[in-house]
């Protein structure tokens, strides 16, 4: 697996600040399942790393950004005030106690990771420019200054049918 210096990780966490949500993804009539999604469950598979607990859900048939691959997968997210949908401040309520302003730790944040040729990569497009496909898997994790080991699972990349 390939890591880049953290300062160019926080940059490119930040691509596309400018962005606004995605107007075609279709979050809202996503349905998910837990575990991965195979050739069987065909979707994106999206694995969430946090304090070395992993959450690994499968976004059914889903189309949009990575942005809102989260909320297809059933979970929440909320931005920082500053960057409401281009930096991950909560993921499913975690951290539970920052503040999503500026004042929160500077060493601490969710790094967005994607797999599209079966092994983990850091994005280098921000999650709401990056267009998430059938078959392949997103992840992020909460990484806590040089220390946290990405732990994600293997992706299981395969071809959907439809």
């Amino acid at each position: 697996m390939r890591f880049l210096p953290v300062a160019l990780a926080i940059t490119l966490t930040l691509t596309g600040c400018a962005a606004t949500p995605s107007t075609t993804a279709t979050t809202s009539s996503a349905t998910w399942k837990d575990g991965a999604c195979s050739e069987v469950s065909e979707g994106t598979t999206l694995d969430i790393q946090f304090e070395g607990k992993i959450i690994t859900r499968c976004a059914l048939k889903y189309s949009g950004n990575g942005w809102d691959l989260i909320k297809a997968a059933g979970l929440s997210v909320k931005g920082t005030k500053k960057y409401p949908t281009a930096m991950a401040c909560q993921i499913d309520g975690l951290p539970a106690n920052l503040k999503c302003d500026d004042t929160d730790p500077t060493d601490s944040y969710w790094m967005y990771y994607v797999s599209d040729t079966g092994s983990w990569q850091m994005a280098m497009t921000g999650a709401t420019d990056h267009k998430s496909v059938c078959g392949q898997a997103e992840g992020w994790v909460w990484t806590v200054g040089t220390a946290t080991k990405v732990q994600l699972p293997e992706p299981n990349n395969f071809s959907c049918k439809g």
